[in-house]
């Protein structure tokens, strides 16, 4: 806290996928959203983490659903920070991926106006994070709301994102394959490099094999970092130890400062599939 009073709380979705340390640490307040593997249903992250949910994926059956989080949810999550006198400032999900941000904008009309901030990301998993713990940073050291509204809002533009999948398929059926449905068809070893620009899934460019996805995204990274400190997130889905290893070969050739190592959760892996991996960068 740097010993200044605290001006306003931070509320983000799941889709963040922030480690619960780095929730608990800086006061994050997450609305889950709701995961449906065959007929069961949980929320994201409260009651399915994200390797029992990659053990589930891994057994069969129906493709994962997502349901965002209504009005309501958010309106409850809202009204009890807003009772302890807090101005508030909501980091959210992609628009284009999901309702999740329309649903905190509607709850947020019910309050007097300017109490709470909604922002949308136009970005995913640690790209929301990212914004998130910067908004909760900005808190910590006394920055007013709307001031930190402003460069929350800047700095979603400075996001850098790259991630790769092991099968398109995933995106397709799950209606999130955005600009990418160009790579739909190609050859089986072929693997898309990805990344997410105006807040859907775009194509970079495609490479042969699974090793060479993960050696380009490395390349790309390190080409967006040169010169500049950022905070680094390596983001995946069941395949840590390829986690671990981009994250080796990242954080020895740039200047980071937070580094974050995380499982993919269920809200955004539900529409990735096993196997993803992503790079999120977000300069300091």
């Amino acid at each position: 806290m740097n010993g200044k009073q605290r001006r306003f709380a931070v509320v983000t979705d799941s889709s963040a996928d922030l480690p619960p340390a780095l929730r608990a640490k800086h006061g994050i307040t997450v609305v889950p959203l709701t995961v449906t593997l065959g007929a069961e249903e949980f929320a994201d992250g409260v009651d399915l983490g994200p390797q029992e949910f990659w053990q589930r994926v891994a057994r069969g059956g129906d493709l994962p659903r997502t349901t965002q989080p209504g009005p309501a949810d958010f309106a409850r999550v809202y009204q009890r920070l807003y009772a302890d006198g807090m101005g508030i400032l909501s980091v959210h999900l992609s628009g284009e991926m999901s309702g999740t941000v329309q649903s905190a904008r509607l709850a947020a009309g019910d309050f007097p106006a300017g109490a709470i901030r909604v922002v949308d990301s136009r970005s995913a998993s640690m790209g929301v994070g990212f914004l998130a713990l910067a908004a909760a940073r900005m808190a910590e050291e006394g920055v007013a709301l709307e001031e930190a509204e402003a460069a929350v809002r800047a700095l979603a533009g400075k996001l850098e994102i790259f991630f790769t999948v092991d099968s398109l398929e995933w995106l397709r059926r799950n209606g999130r394959i955005g600009r990418a449905q160009a790579f739909l068809g190609t050859l089986l070893n072929v693997k898309p490099v990805l990344t997410i620009e105006d807040g859907v899934v775009s194509p970079v460019e495609q490479v042969r094999s699974r090793e060479r996805s993960l050696h380009r995204l490395v390349e790309l990274a390190r080409e967006a970092a040169a010169g500049r400190t950022v905070d680094v997130a390596v983001v995946h889905g069941d395949c840590p130890e390829d986690g671990e290893r981009v994250m080796a070969e990242l954080v020895a050739s740039i200047d980071a400062r937070e580094r974050v190592l995380v499982w993919l959760g269920s809200t955004i892996g539900a529409h990735t599939g096993p196997g993803t991996l992503g790079i999120v960068m977000l300069p300091v």
